[in-house]
């Protein structure tokens, strides 16, 4: 496999989200907003650092290929490469936060809203939602649903996109290829998760 066409094809899948971002005049403006909310509304998780049985044998754990023999090389990637030390207080849930936020607008954009002060209102049922403290209860689950969360918000930002173009019948081709790119960011959210 050659490593520089997969770098070249990221790069391009990049630009790509980039100018579709561009073209729907993308603003994240108000993003401090929300991530203030975010962090106010999980400020227990924040200023406290209670660890959970499974987080106590991940901090003497050595070999992160526990995650392969699991089949989730996402998080084995994220604890070898990004963060090494999976159990690390308060930096995974404060990354939720910020993704949370992020993720937020970047829904909203998809189902073709603006930010408003009622969608502002309701932004702490989506980060309220008891999945979210769950998958956060194990501190290397943490930043991969962050990731995987942002992903897949961003395949439906682009799905949406190139459904509008297909119904328009404007660029097939360029179409496809955003859907490809689609299933790419799908799938990589789903192994995250």
């Amino acid at each position: 496999m050659n490593l520089k066409r997969v770098e070249e094809y990221f790069l391009s899948l990049q630009v790509k989200v980039n100018n579709t971002f561009n073209k729907r005049e993308i603003k994240f403006e108000n993003l401090p907003v929300l991530i203030g909310m975010a962090c106010l509304f999980w400020l227990f998780s924040l200023t406290q650092y209670s660890i959970s049985i499974d987080d106590e044998y991940a901090i003497f754990r050595r070999d992160n290929s526990v995650w392969l023999g699991q089949g989730r090389w996402g998080i084995y990637l994220l604890t070898e490469f990004v963060l090494p030390q999976a159990v690390v207080p308060f930096l995974p849930n404060l990354i939720l936060c910020i993704t949370l936020s992020t993720s937020y607008l970047i829904l909203l954009y998809a189902h073709g809203m603006r930010l408003s002060k009622m969608l502002i209102a309701a932004f702490p049922i989506f980060m309220g939602f008891p999945t979210w403290y769950f998958l956060s209860e194990f501190y290397a689950n943490t930043l991969a649903v962050s990731i995987g969360l942002v992903l897949s918000s961003t395949a439906l930002f682009l799905f949406s996109d190139s459904i509008k173009e297909i119904i328009n019948n404007k660029r097939q081709n360029e179409s496809r290829k955003k859907v490809s790119r689609l299933t790419l960011l799908l799938s990589l959210s789903i192994k995250f998760f």
